[in-house]
């Protein structure tokens, strides 16, 4: 089966300091696949430049059979690839209602737009009730239910999750990690997903991927890389 995407040899600079140096890596339809490594591995560098907000210094990234490295951010989203980034990054001043709005701005189908919103509301009740509220007044748990809604909204081909549990509470982070399955299970959607929780990432995934010094070291089902010696050392603390 041909992945939907597929990078090949990319290699990424911010200066002279390479950030990423020859990484390749796939993805399947309707797989979750998770993303793992310490900080300044290289993974979040990774989003960026698949979602076009960083430029890839040499390589390819495949998307639906097209090469897409370096197009701007806007025509990956027209494409159907939508990032969540770390930190939430909600529209303050604008309603929850609204920021949902635009995540769904580029589409043309109302119907589906109201779906989706029922679904997003399903999935997070707590939205629901503050759709008039400031999502600048939100707490950070809740904005990063907004963050993962809006990108839900957007109904993406390929939806990109940066450590969506950082920061948040147990039970927060619970409740989270259970919609991440769902929305996987549900709508058969596809993620790659950075996520700090190695545990919890890799019980949740299809495959994963051990990103160190900027290149892929590992690849394996889910379930493998927990039972790796390398993984349970490095990132599990067995």
């Amino acid at each position: 089966m041909t992945p939907m995407l597929r990078i090949e040899n990319l290699k990424v600079s911010y200066g002279k300091a390479a950030a990423i140096s020859g990484l390749s890596m796939s993805v399947s339809k309707g797989e979750l696949v998770a993303l793992l490594g310490s900080n300044g591995a290289g993974k979040s560098t990774l989003l960026k430049t698949i979602s076009g907000v960083n430029k890839a210094r040499s390589g390819r990234v495949v998307f639906e059979g097209r090469e897409i490295q370096n197009l701007p951010p806007h025509r990956m989203v027209g494409m159907g690839i939508i990032q969540v980034p770390e930190g939430r990054c909600v529209f303050p001043d604008l309603s929850v209602a609204d920021n949902l709005r635009m995540g769904a701005f580029t589409r043309k189908d109302p119907e589906g737009v109201a779906r989706d919103m029922a679904f997003v509301f399903e999935l997070f009740p707590r939205l629901k009730e503050r759709t008039g509220q400031a999502a600048g007044t939100l707490s950070g748990g809740e904005a990063q239910m907004l963050a993962i809604a809006r990108g839900i909204l957007s109904r993406p081909s390929l939806l990109m999750l940066d450590e969506p549990s950082l920061g948040l509470a147990p039970v927060v982070r619970k409740m989270i990690f259970e919609v991440i399955r769902q929305i996987h299970k549900e709508r058969k959607m596809t993620i790659l997903l950075v996520e700090q929780n190695v545990k919890w990432a890799l019980q949740a995934a299809t495959r994963g991927y051990i990103l160190e010094n900027g290149n892929i070291t590992i690849e394996d089902s889910g379930e493998a890389l927990m039972a790796n010696p390398h993984v349970q050392k490095a990132y599990l603390g067995y």
